[in-house]
Parts: C-alpha cells; sequence; structure tokens
C-alpha cells in the first residue's frame, strides 16, 4: 500500500469518527451545508479540506460551542429533538473532543504529507540517478 492510499484510509476511518461524533452538532459558522459531518462522504471533504490546513480552528470552535445566552442548543438532544427541527442537528459540541480528534488527524496526515513528499523527492533522485547511470 502506498503513501496517498493509506491517507485516504486514515480519512475514511476519521470521518467514519466524526460522524459517530459530531453529526449530531448543530451548525454553525464554518459547519454548514458544506463543511459537516453529516454523512461519510461529507466528512470525508470536510476533512480533506482541514488536511490542508483551511478552516480546522473555526471548525473546532463550532463543534465545541456550548449552550449560551447568543447561542441555543439542547445539551443532550434525542432523536424526537431532531425531528421536531425539521431533521437538522440540535445538540451542542464538546472542545475537549474537538480538539482531540482534530489535533490527532492533522498530526498523522501532517507525518503522511511529509511522507508522501519525501517518497516523491526519493523517487526524482532515484529516477535522476538512474538516467545518468546509463
Amino acid at each position: 500500500m502506498n503513501v496517498s492510499s493509506l491517507m485516504f484510509v486514515l480519512i475514511y476511518i476519521f470521518a467514519v469518527i466524526g460522524v459517530g461524533l459530531f453529526a449530531p452538532v448543530k451548525w454553525n459558522g464554518p459547519l454548514e451545508a458544506r463543511l459537516n459531518f453529516s454523512n461519510i462522504f461529507e466528512a470525508s471533504l470536510t476533512l480533506f479540506e482541514t488536511a490542508t490546513n483551511e478552516s480546522w480552528g473555526g471548525l473546532i470552535d463550532a463543534l465545541g460551542i456550548k449552550n449560551t445566552h447568543d447561542y441555543s442548543c439542547k445539551v443532550n438532544a434525542s432523536y424526537e429533538d431532531y425531528l421536531a427541527a425539521g431533521k437538522k442537528p440540535v445538540s451542542c459540541g464538546d472542545y475537549g473532543t474537538a480538539y482531540i480528534f482534530f489535533g490527532a488527524y492533522l498530526l498523522i496526515m501532517t507525518l503522511g504529507f511529509l511522507n508522501l513528499f519525501i517518497a516523491i523527492i526519493l523517487n526524482g533522485y532515484n529516477e535522476t540517478r538512474d538516467r545518468h547511470a546509463l
């Protein structure tokens, strides 16, 4: 298995975990119809975008927000709450879970990208060396 295939497998694994953790969190801020964890496909696209270090800080804030005077969400939302809201997530988030999830994800993906770049450089070096050896 090469590095790029491994990275897609890691994105899929983290997407499954992300859906389990963050699907019930009410959409706010950057958490919207384009960036969310409502299903595996959307979560994979969200994680692919955050792997490029784009908007992950805002996503952590959106996934960790609690019920405040300015923001209304349900702490222990049930399925009935979900249905009453028109099949939209209504639950509050958790900063600790969001920080641990994205910290682990970004660390692993950064190391994966580093290995990918090193593999590309070494491949180019080996091709150049073989070409000049003939």
